[in-house]
C-alpha cells in the first residue's frame, strides 16, 4: 500500500435481522474476533452493489430460509458506520441494513456457513443487547443502533 496515492479504504455490509423480539447473530470463526459475535456481513465485492451484497453475505453466512425477494422487501433501513477507529483491520467503513421480518411468522432456520462462522443463532434483543462483551469490534453499538429504528 505504500506505492498508492492515498491509504486504503474497505467498504463492508452487514445485516441486522430481527423478528419476534430476537437478532441474528453468528459466532466469528478465525482471526480476527474468533469466538465473538457479530452481524452477518463481510467486505463488498468490487462489482456489487451495497444492498446486494449485504444480502449475499446474509445469505451466505447464515444460510436463512428465505427466498432473496422476501429479505429485500424486508429492509426497513441503512446507515453507514465510518467512525475511523472502527475496526482493527484498518480504515473499514460498513453500510448496515435493518431487516425486520414479520413477528407472526416462525424465526427462518438458519445454519452456518462453517469457513467464516461457527455458530447462527437468534439472540433475544435484551440479552444481545446486555451481553456487550460478545460482541466483535463496534457490532454491538451496530446491532442497538439498528434495532433503536424499530
Amino acid at each position: 500500500w505504500k506505492a498508492a496515492p492515498f491509504p486504503p479504504t474497505f467498504m463492508c455490509v452487514d445485516a441486522c435481522v430481527v423478528q419476534s423480539g430476537h437478532v441474528l447473530v453468528v459466532e466469528r470463526k478465525g482471526f480476527p474476533g474468533d469466538g465473538l459475535w457479530a452481524l452477518p456481513g463481510g467486505f463488498l465485492g468490487q462489482e456489487e452493489r451495497l444492498v446486494d451484497a449485504a444480502i449475499r453475505e446474509l445469505q451466505e453466512e447464515t444460510d436463512i430460509e428465505m427466498a432473496p425477494a422476501q429479505l429485500y422487501g424486508s429492509i426497513k433501513s441503512m446507515q453507514v458506520f465510518d467512525d475511523p477507529g472502527r475496526s482493527t483491520r484498518g480504515r473499514t467503513l460498513t453500510a448496515c441494513y435493518l431487516l425486520k421480518l414479520q413477528d407472526s411468522k416462525k424465526l427462518p432456520k438458519v445454519r452456518p456457513q462453517l469457513e467464516e462462522v461457527s455458530k447462527v443463532l437468534w439472540v433475544p434483543i435484551a440479552e444481545a443487547q446486555s451481553k456487550t462483551e460478545m460482541w466483535y469490534e463496534d457490532h454491538h453499538a451496530m446491532m442497538c443502533t439498528m434495532i433503536d429504528r424499530i
